[in-house]
């Protein structure tokens, strides 16, 4: 089928970052996009925009911002993300709500469509999700859009997605996860990251506020962290008070994948050898 215009959902982490690179150079079967975009919360790790920059300056495929209108907290009708209560876990919205939903916005306005507008092109939409994350695909709710996964498809692992961008584009340096700052999914060394980047406060400030989110439906109290502790107190001290970068790259051990020949430029000895350091 013939699409009118492809696009990469650009998260600017591992696996999306991986794709970009794969894309860019025509690798694995991959067609170049003819755009990437970003969908901007504004609330963004540092090492995310870091990345996001740096794939501004250098990557060949142009990136386009979608910016949400931000996070909701305590006080609207909504709270998007999925924070936790001691009666379980709130629901998951932020993604469509806050990330799709500006993408798909960014596409009319590129397209030069008014509002309510009936789309009347057919899109394809790339989006890097790793083998090894197969349970988070779905199909588009828009009737217009398509999209497709050829991580999944080529059956490449977010290790082997750490592999392609130290070979392809070693000036990105450590790509790490992306995600919000107050993002509830994560683990306690990835709080203790962001505290390290001097967003402590900030995210302090934000775990208060959604405390009592009863405007937005939440008869419980609410919280950031799973244990439903204050964030202050659910993450221990350290003394390490400058944030620094860490290669996760360091000692990846590159397997064959006589499954996929288009893989094989991957492998040690082949015509883009993998380097590690």
């Amino acid at each position: 089928m013939a699409f009118d215009l492809t696009y990469l959902a650009l998260g600017a982490g591992v696996q999306s970052t991986a794709l970009y690179l794969l894309a860019e150079h025509g690798l694995c079967g991959i067609e170049r996009p003819d755009i990437a975009i970003f969908a901007d919360t504004g609330e963004e790790a540092p090492w995310t925009y870091e990345t996001l920059w740096k794939l501004q300056e250098r990557g060949k495929i142009p990136i386009l911002i979608a910016q949400a209108k931000g996070m909701i907290v305590s006080g609207a009708n909504h709270l998007w993300i999925p924070a936790y209560t001691e009666a379980g876990q709130l629901r998951r919205q932020c993604t469509r709500e806050l990330k799709i939903a500006s993408i798909n916005h960014t596409l009319r306005e590129y397209l030069n469509y008014i509002p309510r507008q009936r789309m009347k092109h057919s899109i394809l939409g790339y989006i890097g999700i790793s083998y090894d994350e197969n349970q988070r695909w779905a199909a588009a709710r828009e009737p217009w859009l398509t999209l497709d996964y050829p991580l999944l498809r080529k059956k490449i692992t977010r290790e082997e997605c750490g592999v392609i961008i130290s070979t392809l584009a070693p000036w990105l340096g450590t790509v790490k996860k992306s995600s919000c700052v107050m993002c509830p999914y994560h683990s306690n060394k990835e709080w203790r990251d962001v505290f390290r980047a001097g967003l402590k406060d900030k995210v302090v400030a934000f775990d208060e506020a959604i405390r009592d989110s009863t405007k937005a439906g939440c008869e419980r109290q609410v919280f950031l962290h799973r244990k439903c502790k204050p964030i202050a107190d659910a993450i221990p001290n350290d003394n390490q008070t400058t944030f620094g970068y860490k290669c996760n790259n360091c000692f990846v051990s590159v397997v064959s994948r006589p499954d996929d020949p288009a893989m094989t430029w991957l492998t040690k000895g082949g015509k883009h050898g993998a380097q590690t350091h």
